[in-house]
């Protein structure tokens, strides 16, 4: 039996690189307050974004029915006003949590959702008490990754260094300080890997009833799994190729396949939801299928992605960063390389874990185009396989001293991030902290009352104002256009407000305010900011210019 004899070839070999195990271990505690304290500091700073504002609407069993037609109806409304429209509502139950994720984003299971709801009714709505659960279940990822490397090594001290490079890794605290789903699947990727290792150890040499234990053990993860992110989709991928094409004797394939087919049917109620609301997966989806970038982009984005689990110091590096990225990404790949030193029977799961990921979603933008692989936290699996193959790469020779360089780099740079309020993670919501500024410096001049900021549907509108209502004053307003008002229909700038902003407009609607378009409407628009995914524009008031009768 080929993973057999693999599992126990890797303890051997964990054994002749670990003498220094009993006198090296690392002071556990020390290794969870770092941990800890990395993910849980000034967990409130950051701009609590576009997909956490969603996160909390389905927490609290809102529904896009329930707020879309309040907002956008073309009416003035408050900052302070619509923040208290994302407040949880007492006749909303778990069941509302579940229906709205179905109808408006079925590609997001229910598990984190539902465990949020049950958190947040305890700890607030506030980002650093809804963060904290994220914190608190990424720590669970500790001990997984641990057992992770045992059943991948046998060696305690490479489990030892796993653990210590995943609590300072600084991808793993970023996504351990957000309010979605990723950290806690990532502690089901380990652990149902691990559980795959261990039932594949034990078939044939263990009793029958503890086989049985072991397989229904993997099916209950991989289920859980799926229940956390469909993005499961991948590990389960690498669990197939890795039972059909590397593990002996067929025993062990039948038994995978048969707990494979039990996690599938105990997901088939979530599956079917997705099926009939595929419209509205298929929305949710489309940006990664219809937005398009340069192949040499494509390709320079995942070295970024490699760099992340060990040095994170920017979000679209330039000048001398790029050596710096380019050398925390061969590190990733040297730890790649690294998973080549495990034993035959078991190196090629964390080798499927790192290629899933590439073959299901970089591979198809290159060839078709999108932009699936740009987002970092669908590469998590892979960014898994490296931090355990620098894990055995770091075991080797001079451990504890490799050991700690990778700790000292990876723990300066995920210090570094969490003090950004703007860190790359937050998206296509970086821009925001500095349009609230630009529109409370206006406030603060207090010419002619309150500033006010109007938005529509277009592009992320909807997330992003709800996200920029708690950085802006409670008196600024808020005005949501519906689809029209504003390009074929007449829209009249509100009356009571001094400085008037338009909201990432689409062009159509700020052409009405270019010099000679529309002479009478008094105003012209001054684009003041911009990025990639958001833009500001001031309306000023043409010089000159006078009512007409």
């Amino acid at each position: 039996m080929a993973a057999e004899r693999g599992s126990a070839d890797g303890r051997a070999d964990g054994r002749a690189d670990g003498r220094a195990d009993g006198r090296a271990g690392p002071a556990w505690p020390a290794v969870l307050l770092v941990a800890l304290g990395l993910r849980g500091a000034w967990l409130g700073a950051p701009v609590f974004w576009h997909d956490e504002v969603y996160s909390r609407f389905f927490a609290s069993g809102l529904q896009a029915e329930d707020w879309k037609p309040v907002l956008f109806r073309g009416e003035v409304m408050t900052a302070g006003g619509v923040l208290a429209l994302q407040r949880s509502r007492p006749d909303r139950g778990w069941m509302d949590t579940a229906r709205g994720l179905a109808r408006d984003e079925p590609q997001h299971p229910p598990l984190y959702f539902l465990l949020l709801r049950l958190w947040a009714q305890r700890a607030g709505e506030g980002a650093a008490p809804l963060r904290a659960l994220t914190v608190l279940l990424s720590l669970a990822g500790l001990p997984a990754i641990g057992w992770l490397l045992r059943e991948l090594t046998g060696d305690r001290r490479t489990a030892r260094i796993g653990v210590m490079l995943l609590a300072v890794s600084p991808f793993f605290v970023l996504y351990a300080r957000e309010v979605r789903e990723y950290a806690l699947w990532t502690v089901w990727i380990m652990a149902s890997s691990a559980a795959l290792l261990r039932a594949i150890r034990k078939t044939g040499r263990a009793s029958v009833q503890a086989e049985v234990r072991a397989w229904l053990l993997f099916s209950i993860l991989t289920t859980i799994s799926l229940y956390t992110s469909l993005s499961s989709a991948t590990v389960i991928l690498s669990h197939v190729a890795f039972l059909v094409f590397a593990v002996r004797p067929w025993r062990a394939v039948l038994a995978g396949g048969a707990a494979l087919a039990g996690s599938g049917l105990c997901f088939l109620p979530w599956a079917i939801q997705v099926w009939r609301h595929r419209a509205s997966f298929a929305a949710s989806m489309a940006w990664s299928e219809t937005i398009t970038v340069p192949v040499v982009e494509l390709l320079s984005t995942f070295i970024l992605h490699l760099s992340r689990p060990v040095a994170d110091l920017w979000a679209e590096p330039s000048g001398w960063e790029h050596a710096a990225v380019w050398t925390a990404a061969a590190l990733s790949l040297a730890g790649v390389a690294g998973l080549r030193r495990l034993s035959p029977g078991v190196r090629w799961l964390p080798i499927l874990l790192f290629v899933g990921p590439i073959g299901m979603f970089l591979a198809p933008d290159l060839l078709y185009g999108g932009i699936r692989s740009v987002s970092t936290r669908y590469m998590t699996p892979s960014l898994v396989a490296v931090v355990a193959g620098l894990a055995v790469w770091a075991a080797r020779g001079a451990g504890w001293r490799r050991t700690a360089l990778l700790s000292l780099v990876m723990a300066g740079s995920s210090l570094h991030a969490i003090r950004d309020p703007v860190v790359w993670t937050k998206g296509i919501s970086r821009g925001l902290p500095e349009v609230a500024r630009l529109v409370a410096a206006s406030g603060e001049e207090r010419a002619g009352g309150p500033a006010l900021v109007v938005g529509n549907m277009e592009q992320h509108h909807p997330g992003n104002l709800l996200a920029l209502c708690a950085l802006l004053p409670p008196e600024t307003g808020l005005q949501f256009l519906v689809p029209g008002v504003g390009y074929e229909r007449p829209w009249a700038v509100p009356e009571g407000f001094g400085r008037v902003y338009l909201f990432s407009p689409i062009p159509p609607f700020v052409d009405l305010f270019v010099e000679g378009a529309r002479p009478d409407t008094g105003r012209t628009a001054t684009e003041i900011y911009r990025d990639t995914w958001m833009s500001l524009y001031r309306l000023d008031q043409r010089p000159g210019w006078i009512q007409p009768d």
